[in-house]
């Protein structure tokens, strides 16, 4: 359903956590995609929703590709904590840590190797 689709989007989006869980429970999709091709997971972190923590957008970047990418550290460290793989890479090959490197986030890179001693 489309209009489900941009609904949940849109919801996401912009934070109203009351009507995506509204929308959620009326069966919105939470894997469909919505602008630039992204999972609602992508916009609003719906893991408790139980939404696919690796799911991959058309540039093969993972949510924590992406928030390891825009300086995001919670958002990361919750991605973390629910199970996102730290070895997902993107359609260049990064993975997390090479991001982080480019990003130069000393907070994100910490995290990520904390992360990757506990394995």
């Amino acid at each position: 359903m489309v209009l489900k689709r941009a609904t949940l989007h849109h919801a996401a989006n912009k934070g109203k956590s009351m009507a995506v869980q509204a929308l959620l429970k009326h069966h919105a999709n939470i894997h469909a995609r919505g602008n630039g091709s992204w999972t609602a997971l992508h916009q609003q972190l719906l893991l408790e929703h139980r939404a696919d923590a690796d799911a991959q957008d058309d540039e093969r970047a993972t949510p924590l590709n992406l928030a390891v990418a825009n300086g995001k550290t919670e958002a990361a460290r919750l991605l973390l904590e629910r199970g996102a793989s730290i070895h997902a890479r993107n359609k260049d090959r990064q993975a997390p840590f090479q991001k982080g490197s480019e990003t130069g986030s000393q907070e994100i890179m910490e995290l990520l190797r904390d992360h990757m001693l506990r394995q």
